[in-house]
């Protein structure tokens, strides 16, 4: 689960690491497209937000935040009670 401006920013670092071709718009698009299942009223998840893939080594302590600004706007959509 990612907002599109987390994705973007993930898939970008990686064209230009890797220097693949960029279709990060497209990349985007198809992943969010993929979990619009998560707004299916229909539908019942249980989540855990565990903050390990952004964080390296010496930040995993409890109470230190995750870095960057569009991982704190996805987990503030990801994880909102409506």
């Amino acid at each position: 689960m990612q907002t599109a401006d987390y994705a973007r920013a993930i898939m970008g670092q990686l064209v230009t690491f890797h220097r693949i071709p960029n279709d990060v718009e497209q990349a985007v698009a198809a992943r969010v497209s993929r979990q619009q299942v998560i707004y299916d009223a229909t539908r019942r998840f249980a989540l855990l937000s565990v903050c390990l893939v952004a964080c390296s080594p010496h930040r995993l302590r409890p109470g230190y935040p995750c870095p960057g600004p569009s991982q704190s706007v996805q987990r503030s959509v990801l994880l909102r009670d409506e």
